[in-house]
């Protein structure tokens, strides 16, 4: 096989520029056709025969039967924003949520950057979205005046309804429609003040729940097309293995396979989260037949180098290059030798956290049309905008020539940030000649991960003899983010793996924040709070350390070094994705106060059970979590109950708000009894849920979210609630065992008896 074609950068930005400027790669570190809803709300079936739609602006529809049609701008991945974001619409545009149909908007650079990641969706579409409302609401207010012949100052919308308040006449919506069409949409629409807000915040069930339910909803792996073939493709083993050849006469004798052959490894200069790897796809009938032609395939590999020494070797690295200086200090406030030097008392602990994987309920897939002239791809991806970019650079097709309809999601977390498995069955379908779905089984979705990062950390903590900490050391040692995502010319290489240690949110004289990378040999990747869902843990399970030492309370230690509500702005060497980081000590101080008190911190637990704590922020959402642990005699851990308080501003739809904090707090518990990603000679050892299993309903807390009011406009919820639920529970364990956790997972052989001598 050659080697990988390499799209450029600049090629991959000219052909965005063609598309309206709207093709933007937005990675933090997310059959439907254009015209057809693929989702409803819980509006009525529309009147027999055709209703005629008028479109205000992007976002909005409406129909002459009064009917309107939200589209939601970005992908459905569980995280409820298929009805957040068009709540957000119809609020402004004054319409009851029942007569409310919502579709998903196919990508189209009208519709905004449509990323799903970094919890960015309802925070970045916050006011684009009220104004589309709003706009839309007040073309329809100057239709109603026009036809009245009165000011449009002394009429109202309302519930679908334009009144005229001295008169008391009425125009529906439907009725209005195609007059408001012809109008000027205004620049500065006036916007619904805060409190008179009638829909946001109040809990509305999901628009898509009941076709979840029934088995209706048409997620990736469900999508058919006339004439579709199945395929799957058989990828290097190892990271970097590239194909010396194979023989497929076995596998073309299979009943059903149609046909084998080599895809070509390729990928994007300065995008590198997406690059194909390559291999040899078999395309059939079906996918039994895909998947039973596969395995009577003979592959030869030339293979690089991957991780050659395994896991145990890895870590054995890593730990030594933590015992040097770090390699750039990327904060560097005070004097820290200083305050060490003169420190009455000192701290000093180093934290393990491994390799994690995705686990996508449902794996990687793509179902792709190539034509000559024209490219339509079905499937799950976070990132349709720079899919549909891609694909129309590496298919040489205009991008108006290029369809991407998104489909429901069955997880994402970071994995579908990535576009490879969109690319890969768009060239699979070319070379097929016919639509082809490209299926990952469930080891092929394991071993092809972009995995979460392993990361190793030192702390050291000066206090004075009051026992006030006067220095505050973190050194970080893990694989940059930024090399994995961007290649290795990225300006920044630490800038996604340093949030939640470096902007580190207390009130301590000195502070140094130390990085060392190092080379895994394997792919990374985005995971559900990035480097938070790391450094977070690191950082809160040190002040329990600290706290305990100092014979103090936890959550006293925490609102100590959070000190008095303000705002208050960090420093580093580059500005970060958002700009300046900055955080309010108000808000992190209410939720923390929030679940400690909801939890009955201060009061004894239930027998046999110990408690934790641990708070942190994301960009602006602020959380806080309590765990309750209990701990077995043969070390097995069991985690009964976690409390959690989020401020995630303007909650939008609380449910939407609590189910993110519930899922977000299994994933934590699974992350500190189960989840590890382990290498042997470059190969990974586990194959899927039997060796990296999921929680089990007997296994699963029960969760108490408390959403704290809050005027702040939204911020995100999917990934924030994560981070202070592992270092709650292991610092719960530390309560309850003795034994302090300072790796993970935690073994049951981790908190026998004879280790917590």
């Amino acid at each position: 096989m050659t080697a990988p074609r390499e799209l450029t950068r600049r090629g991959f930005l000219r052909v965005a520029a063609a598309s309206g400027g709207g093709l933007l790669l937005v990675v933090s570190l997310p059959g439907c056709g254009a015209e057809e809803p693929v989702e409803t709300g819980a509006a009525p079936e529309p009147a027999p025969g055709p209703v005629a739609h008028e479109e205000l602006n992007a976002f909005v529809r409406i129909g002459t039967d009064g009917t309107v049609t939200i589209a939601a701008p970005v992908p459905e991945i569980g995280q409820g924003v298929r009805t957040a974001l068009p709540m957000i619409v119809a609020e402004e545009l004054a319409v009851a949520w029942e007569d409310v149909r919502v579709e998903q908007a196919p990508a189209d650079p009208r519709f905004g950057p449509m990323s799903v990641g970094g919890s960015d969706s309802v925070a970045d579409y916050w006011e684009p979205l009220r104004h589309a409302g709003a706009a839309a609401r007040e073309m329809l207010v100057g239709a109603a005046a026009l036809a009245w012949g009165v000011p449009a100052s002394k009429c109202r919308a309302a519930g679908g309804t334009v009144t005229h308040g001295p008169s008391g006449r009425t125009l529906g919506y439907g009725e209005l429609a195609a007059a408001a069409v012809t109008g000027q949409p205004p620049e500065n629409p006036p916007l619904t003040p805060v409190e008179e807000f009638d829909l946001i915040g109040r809990r509305v069930p999901r628009v898509d729940l009941g076709p979840i339910v029934a088995g209706t909803a048409e997620y990736g792996i469900d999508v058919e097309v006339p004439g579709m073939r199945v395929a799957v493709v058989e990828r290097p083993p190892v990271e970097g293995a590239a194909l010396e050849g194979f023989d497929d006469a076995e596998a073309r004798r299979v009943p059903g396979v149609l046909d084998v052959f080599a895809v070509e490894p390729l990928l994007v200069r300065g995008l590198r989260y997406g690059r194909v790897r390559g291999g040899v796809a078999v395309v059939a009938e079906s996918s039994w037949a895909a998947i039973q032609g596969r395995r009577a395939l003979r592959v030869r590999w030339r293979e690089g180098d991957g991780t050659r020494d395994g896991s145990g070797p890895l870590a054995e690295r890593m730990r030594r290059l933590l015992e040097r200086p770090p390699a750039s200090l990327l904060r560097d406030d005070g004097d820290f030798d200083a305050a060490w030097s003169r420190a009455a008392r000192r701290f000093s602990a180093d934290y393990e956290l491994p390799i994690l994987a995705h686990g996508c309920l449902e794996p990687m897939v793509f179902t792709a049309d190539v034509r000559p002239d024209r490219c339509d791809a079905w499937g799950p991806t976070q990132v349709p905008l720079t899919l549909k970019g891609v694909l129309a650079l590496a298919l040489e097709l205009p991008p108006e020539k290029v369809a991407v309809h998104p489909t429901l999601e069955g997880g994402g977390f970071g994995r579908r940030l990535a576009w490879d498995y969109g690319m890969e069955a768009a060239l699979v379908s070319r070379r097929a000649g016919a639509p082809v779905k490209v299926l990952w089984t469930r080891e092929d979705d394991f071993r092809g991960d972009y995995f979460r990062a392993p990361s190793r950390h030192r702390l050291r903590a000066a206090a004075d003899p009051e026992g006030r900490l006067t220095g505050w050391s973190h050194h970080l040692v893990n694989p940059p983010l930024a090399v994995h995502i961007l290649g290795p010319d990225a300006e920044n290489p630490a800038i996604y793996d340093v949030e939640g240690g470096a902007n580190l949110p207390y009130e301590i004289p000195a502070v140094r924040f130390g990085y060392t990378p190092v080379d895994v040999g394997l792919q990374m990747g985005s995971w559900r709070s990035v480097s938070h869902s790391f450094n977070v843990f690191a950082v809160n399970v040190f002040v329990d350390e600290i706290a305990a030492g100092l014979g103090r309370d936890p959550l006293d230690l925490h609102r100590e070094l959070i000190g008095e509500p303000r705002v208050v702005r960090v420093r580093l060497p580059f500005p970060g994705r958002r700009g300046e980081p900055w955080w309010d000590a108000g808000r992190l101080r209410r939720v923390l106060d929030v679940a400690a008190d909801a939890a009955g911190w201060g009061e004894p637990p239930p027998p046999g059970r110990g408690r934790g704590i641990a708070c942190c922020y994301f960009k602006q959402t602020y959380t806080a979590s309590v765990a309750e642990v209990e701990v077995a005699d043969d070390g097995t851990v069991r985690v009964p109950r976690v409390v959690s308080a989020i401020d995630c501003g303007i909650a939008v739809n609380p449910d939407g708000v609590e189910a993110q904090v519930e899922g977000a707090v299994m994933d934590a518990v699974a992350s500190v009894l189960h989840w590890e990603i382990t290498f042997a000679d470059g190969r990974l050892e586990q194959s899927g849920f039997a060796d990296y299993p999921l929680l089990r309903i007997g296994e699963a807390p029960r969760v108490e979210v408390h959403v704290v009011p809050s005027r702040e406009p939204p911020s995100g919820t999917g990934e924030p609630p994560y981070p202070p639920v592992p270092p709650a529970i292991a610092n719960a364990i530390s309560a309850t065992s003795g034994v302090r956790v300072r790796k993970l997972p935690v073994r049951p052989g981790d908190l026998r008896p004879a280790a917590r001598a």
